[in-house]
């Protein structure tokens, strides 16, 4: 075997640990990328016919993209490099750095399906946190995802971004703002691509340029500035403290059911950043974790003045769901 096709062996052997570490649970996954990934020929004709399996089929190519994109965002370099130019530098020594905040954006992001009969299926991926999605172009007949391009969550509903920051972080109650929104971006997406809709349009010309691109990834650039200011191992211990604490709480009389799903999230090993805002006194920090589904929590995060964090507060976000 040639020094190629044993690097190129290693390189799907990475692939294929990496995509069974993040849908660990959910049996038959497996099978399905390796059924995505394969030419359009050997598909089994049931998952290579549209509309019929279209929904499942759509959705499962897209869910390939976003776990790619979250642990191993240099498989799908090819996709990112389809979005139009933006503000993040293209060189290939910013490719990791490039890498690293796309993984940010899919960690937090919620996926929905649109168009799904027709000649030319949507995805939409849609982080409520950055207040950023990404809209991607998927070909009938395979499992198959290319085109891609980010743009700011206003756009969804044809409104012009009123600045850098997401218009939920200025809100009285910003994380009730925040699910408001999220709901009213997805419907948007869902009111102008309905998931039965049988006729193509031109997404490219509705959602992608470079403007929106730039403004996309300059909220994604200063989320990833503010969760770099967080000293991590503070992090850890105020989290380490927070757990034990709301632990005792969970099992007392009148404990609400939503505490005990908040403390098995928290305790995830698969738990990870997907944002933060900077506040006065510290920090509103998202997390993610894969728990009967992907869920996001926020928490209240305060310095001590010693060098130390303490999480005031924490909460379950309530935000869509996956869905055709």
């Amino acid at each position: 075997m040639s020094p190629v096709e044993q690097e190129s062996g290693k390189q799907k052997q990475v692939a294929l640990i990496v995509l069974t570490l993040v849908i660990i649970g959910a049996g038959g996954f497996l099978a399905l990328r390796q059924k995505a990934l394969a030419p359009a020929s050997s598909l089994p004709a049931e998952r290579a016919v549209f509309p019929a399996d279209a929904a499942r089929t759509l959705l499962e190519a897209a869910t390939i993209t976003r776990a790619f994109g979250i642990e191993e965002p240099a498989a799908i370099r090819a996709q990112l490099a389809s979005m139009p130019l933006g503000v993040l530098p293209r060189g290939s020594e910013n490719q990791r750095h490039r890498d690293t905040l796309w993984s940010l954006f899919f960690k937090g992001s919620l996926l929905k399906a649109g168009r799904v009969a027709s000649a030319q299926p949507l995805a939409i991926f849609y982080n409520p946190m950055l207040d950023v999605a990404a809209v991607q172009a998927c070909v009938p007949g395979v499992v198959d995802c290319a085109t891609l391009c980010a743009l700011p969550g206003e756009l969804l509903a044809g409104d012009a971004p009123g600045s850098a920051a997401p218009t939920w972080m200025r809100a009285e109650q910003p994380l009730a703002a925040l699910a408001i929104t999220s709901a009213r971006r997805m419907s948007a997406f869902a009111g102008a691509h309905p998931a039965e809709a049988t006729e193509t349009v031109d997404w490219q010309a509705q959602y992608c340029s470079e403007r929106a691109q730039a403004q996309a990834e300059v909220r994604l650039a200063e989320a990833s500035t503010t969760l770099a200011a967080i000293n991590p191992d503070a992090l850890r211990r105020a989290l380490a403290d927070y757990i034990a604490t709301a632990a005792k709480a969970a099992v007392k009389p009148g404990a609400r059911p939503s505490d005990a799903a908040l403390l098995l999230l928290l305790n995830s090993a698969q738990l990870s950043l997907s944002g933060a805002v900077a506040l006065s006194d510290g920090w509103l920090v998202f997390v993610t974790a894969r728990h009967n589904g992907w869920r996001q929590a926020a928490l209240l995060l305060e310095k001590d003045g010693k060098g130390g964090l303490t999480i005031r507060g924490a909460t379950l976000l309530k935000l869509a769901t996956a869905q055709a």
